[in-house]
């Protein structure tokens, strides 16, 4: 069995977001390797652990230098781990949680972990795939989109057979390149943690208002958007100001903005229509609100100068919503 401790004297980025969720918790980021995907007959030869404190990065890597030591490096990641109060991965929910858990049960040691307690980052990136445009979900992909280029160029299913390898020739480059391939998985899973600054930035609108010649400048954060047969639902939250309240009935829209504290509900009256690629879509026609000749569409598509597409198919069009909110706050305010 081999422990490391390696210290970077970095800090771990964290997202303006996440601030409230993770503030004053102890928070750790963890990955694993195995000799397989069978939870009852593969076996953990490696973990690895990161968490930050004394101002510094702590990457932790457990071991097995024979397939007999998984009980051993379990024990001692426990040990660690139990510390934690939020553990976070990349789908560990789906596979490092489970896995650990039957070998932990394997070997009649005393502990679960608890879901409840974790952050998958690959459920984020999945659940805001439309958000991203990434083009699959492999890690090494969430990366480089990301601006993150490893040294390491295995794969989990070459570190198994290297794994193998190891134990017939004991060949210590084959246990770096593991160690190596299980190091940067880890290290630059904190980094990842930058989509949360693409979801925030899809979702916040910030606009200048203008009563009486003083500026005010807003920032909208937009919880949900939906559409209920003909109406586009908005709600959300902006900051917070000395604006009076603002309620207003259109023909067309209505918008009730509790300014002191910030809630925002705006109900906008869409058409359903259908594109010339057959693709459904829900629309504006600008005319029929009095907008600005400011307002146009951002879609790809040559429409009349009048439309403004809200959505496609289930594809909600973002930066045409938002720039419907701005004319919408010029009219009101």
């Amino acid at each position: 069995m081999d422990i490391t401790h390696n210290t970077i004297n970095e800090n771990i980025y964290m997202p303006s977001s996440l601030e409230t969720i993770l503030n004053n918790k102890k928070v750790c980021f963890f990955d694993i390797e195995t000799t397989g995907f069978s939870r009852k007959s593969s076996k953990i030869i490696l973990i690895g652990l990161l968490y930050f404190t004394d101002e510094k990065i702590h990457i932790k890597q457990y071991f097995a230098d024979n397939l007999t030591e998984e009980k051993n490096i379990l024990k001692l990641f426990i040990q660690d781990f139990k510390k934690f109060d939020i553990y976070i991965s990349y789908n560990g929910e789906t596979f490092d949680i489970p896995f650990i858990n039957k070998r932990l049960s394997h070997h009649n040691i005393n502990y679960t972990i608890y879901k409840n307690k974790s952050m998958d980052l690959l459920k984020t990136v999945r659940n805001n795939k439309h958000i991203l445009n990434f083009n699959n979900y492999k890690l090494k992909t969430v990366e480089k989109s990301l601006g993150i280029y490893r040294e390491d160029k295995i794969t989990g299913k070459e570190s198994i057979k290297l794994y193998f390898e190891y134990l017939k020739k004991k060949n210590y480059n084959y246990k770096k390149i593991i160690l190596k391939h299980n190091y940067e998985d880890i290290y630059y899973l904190p980094k990842i943690l930058k989509v949360y600054d693409k979801i925030q930035e899809y979702y916040t609108h910030e606009l200048d208002l203008y009563l009486y010649n003083d500026k005010h400048t807003v920032n909208i954060t937009l919880d949900n958007i939906s559409m209920n047969k003909n109406l586009l639902n908005i709600t959300g939250k902006t900051t917070s100001t000395d604006l009076p309240k603002q309620v207003y009935y259109d023909q067309n829209f209505s918008l009730q903005w509790l300014t002191h504290n910030g809630e925002l509900n705006i109900e906008i009256e869409i058409t359903k229509g259908e594109l010339s690629n057959g693709n459904s879509c829900y629309y504006i026609n600008k005319n029929e609100f009095c907008f600005t000749n400011d307002l146009n569409d951002l879609s790809a598509y040559n429409l009349p100068e009048n439309i403004i597409l809200i959505q496609e198919n289930n594809q909600i069009l973002i930066n045409n919503i938002k720039n419907i909110l701005t004319e919408i706050f010029k009219k009101v305010i």
